[in-house]
C-alpha cells in the first residue's frame, strides 16, 4: 500500500434516489475537503457511463470508487472493477433501493457515511455469474423479477414503499413459472412462483429473500417460492418480508457454489434490480469467490434482516 493518502474517485449519478443524488453533490464536495480528502467527480448522463468511465481509468492500491447512486451504479462501477488488480468499490446510500449499500454497513446519513468510508477497512466479496450476467446481489425470477420491472413506474415513492407498491401490482397479474434445475439437492423440472439467487442477503429494497447469505462465504443462496396461488400470497409473501420464511413447506432454500438452469422459453429477471432477458436454453450459475475488492464502512451499521 502506498504512503500516499487514498484518492476517491466519486461517480455519481444524478438521477438516483428520485433526484436525491444530484442535489448531494456540492454536500459532497465539501465534505470530502473538510476532510482533507482528495476527490475526484463524475456525473453520469445514461446506463452504461460509469462502468465506461471506470474501466478506462488508471486505478492504484490506494484508489476507492465511489457509486454515488442506487444498486444499479453500484453494479456498473463493480463491473468495470472485476478483474482489475487495484480499485476498491465503496457505495453512498442515494438510490430507491440501496441494498448493497446495507449490506456493506453504509448508514443512510451522508455525513457518517462519508466518516466510515474516511476510516473503512478493505475486503473482498464474492461475485455471481448466471449465463451471460454477473451480479453483486442478488438476482430474481418471477415474482421477483415482476416486482423489480414494475418498481421503475412508482412515481416518486422509494425504498420499501416503492417496492411494496410494485408489489401489489404484480400480485393481480401474477402466474407461475417454469424452470429446470440441475445440481440441487430439489433438481428437476419445477413450477414455481419465485426464484430469488444471492450473494447478498436482502433485494427489492430491503427485502430479505435470501437471508442466510453471506457476500464472502464462497456461496450462492437460493430461495425458490413453489407455485403460489393467488389467495395463497397474503399468507406467505409477509414471511419473507421479514425474512422468516426459509422451513415454510412452499420454500425451498439451498446454499451452494453453482447449479444450472434450464429456460424453456426466454425469461424476465432482474439482475441487481435491473431488468434483463434471459436466453432460452441452459445457463450455469456459479460464485467468483472473493472476486471483488470493496471498502466497508468502520465501523458498519449492524446487519438488519426484519423490516
Amino acid at each position: 500500500m502506498s504512503d500516499r493518502p487514498e484518492r476517491f474517485v466519486l461517480v455519481l449519478n444524478p438521477a438516483a434516489g428520485k433526484g436525491r443524488a444530484g442535489s448531494e453533490l456540492l454536500h459532497l464536495r465539501r465534505s470530502f475537503a473538510q476532510r482533507g480528502v482528495e476527490l475526484e467527480v463524475f456525473l453520469t448522463n445514461e446506463a452504461g457511463d460509469g462502468e465506461r468511465y471506470v474501466s478506462g481509468l488508471e486505478l492504484d492500491d490506494r484508489t476507492v470508487v465511489v457509486a454515488g447512486g442506487g444498486d444499479g451504479t453500484a453494479h456498473e462501477l463493480a463491473q468495470a472493477l472485476l478483474g482489475r488488480e487495484h480499485g476498491r468499490l465503496a457505495v453512498l446510500s442515494l438510490g430507491s433501493g440501496n441494498d448493497y449499500a446495507a449490506m456493506m454497513g453504509v448508514p443512510s446519513d451522508l455525513e457518517s457515511a462519508l466518516d466510515g468510508l474516511a476510516t473503512g477497512s478493505n475486503a473482498r466479496w464474492d461475485v455471481g455469474q448466471l449465463g451471460p450476467y454477473m451480479f453483486m446481489n442478488t438476482v430474481g425470477f418471477g415474482f421477483s423479477a415482476r416486482v423489480s420491472y414494475l418498481s421503475t413506474s412508482t412515481g416518486p415513492l422509494r425504498g420499501v414503499a416503492r417496492y411494496g407498491f410494485a408489489i401489489a401490482r404484480a400480485y393481480l397479474t401474477h402466474r407461475p413459472i417454469v424452470l429446470q434445475l440441475d445440481g440441487l439437492q430439489h433438481s428437476g423440472r419445477q413450477a414455481m412462483s419465485l426464484m430469488e439467487i444471492g450473494i447478498g442477503y436482502r433485494c427489492g429494497g430491503g427485502f430479505p429473500l435470501t437471508v442466510n447469505a453471506v457476500p464472502d462465504d464462497g456461496l450462492l443462496d437460493v430461495c425458490i417460492f413453489g407455485p403460489l396461488s393467488r389467495w395463497q400470497i397474503p399468507f406467505v409473501l409477509p414471511k419473507a418480508l421479514r425474512g422468516r420464511h426459509v422451513g415454510h413447506p412452499k420454500v425451498i432454500y439451498e446454499q451452494l457454489p453453482n447449479f444450472r438452469i434450464g429456460c424453456e422459453s426466454d425469461q424476465m429477471i432482474h439482475v441487481d434490480g435491473e431488468i434483463r432477458v434471459l436466453a432460452r436454453g441452459e445457463h450455469v450459475v456459479r460464485v467468483l469467490p472473493k472476486a471483488l475488492n470493496v471498502r466497508l464502512p468502520q465501523p458498519p451499521l449492524p446487519r438488519a434482516t426484519a423490516i
